[in-house]
């Protein structure tokens, strides 16, 4: 029992982590920051016009087609939208949805949903059967240039849209070693588990006893896993250095802006 509620609370911790993770990329804060200062709420649509709105206004009617209102009788296909401002973030239009900015700077960041299919295997044991389910994931974009197509994020997405400013290139660096002693430290892991679990199966009971091998493999098994959630953390924490080349990058429009 004790092991049980044991492992809820390291699982909850790392829920928290992420959790915590995510909300800083996601805040109302940054959302808010990253609009366009020049402007307040706007449409732009795909043939270069921008128009000053009081409020963006969404028509999404059950038959026909969603339109945005931009002045009484006058309203646009969704499709033909670029981006719009409202008071509360900027959105811009890729792969039929739009996104909110979540960064604004050289680099651009936006965040978006990403529909899968993902299979259920059915439990051990149960009459029950396997099935297909549609879930969704948070997928980041990258784009460098107000104007650009957006990119989907990935360490090399960015270390790519970085490499021609060195002080973002250090976090690069330092993001790249600390990825290194993530995949050493799980590969000790995993091993650490698998001949712990060997020992323990193969040698470590005798007469309904533990023997030394026992509590050897135990040892290992368990040291495993402990070792393993605390690799998953800092798993989680190389993601700031990447988090700091691109805010290192973007630093550059406001030291030019002061000179």
């Amino acid at each position: 029992m004790k092991r049980k509620n044991y492992s809820s609370s390291l699982l909850l911790l790392l829920c928290v982590v992420l959790a915590s993770c995510g909300a800083i990329r996601q805040s109302r804060e940054d959302l808010y920051a990253s609009r366009d200062k020049e402007r307040k709420n706007f449409v732009q649509t795909k043939d270069g016009q921008v128009y000053e709105v009081n409020e963006v206004v969404f028509r999404n009617p059950l038959f026909g087609k969603s339109t945005v209102e931009v002045s009484p009788g006058n309203r646009i296909d969704t499709r033909e939208v670029v981006a719009y401002q409202n008071s509360a973030a900027y959105y811009r239009r890729h792969g039929g949805q739009f996104l909110p900015r979540t960064k604004k700077g050289l680099i651009n960041m936006y965040v978006g949903r990403e529909y899968y299919q993902d299979y259920d295997a059915p439990i051990a044991g149960s009459n029950q059967s396997g099935r297909w389910r549609t879930k969704t994931r948070t997928v980041y974009y990258l784009q460098k240039g107000d104007e650009s197509a957006l990119v989907q994020y990935s360490p090399e997405a960015l270390k790519e849209y970085v490499k021609d400013y060195p002080p973002a290139m250090e976090h690069i660096t330092d993001y790249e070693q600390a990825r290194k002693k993530v995949r050493m430290w799980s590969w000790i892991n995993t091993s650490a588990v698998i001949g712990g679990g060997v020992i323990a199966a193969t040698g470590g009971v005798k007469d309904n006893k533990l023997t030394t091998a026992g509590y050897a493999g135990v040892g290992l098994l368990v040291g495993g896993f402990g070792s393993g959630l605390v690799n998953k953390i800092r798993r989680l924490k190389t993601g700031r250095h990447l988090e700091l080349a691109l805010e290192e990058y973007n630093r550059q429009s406001f030291k030019t802006k002061k000179k």
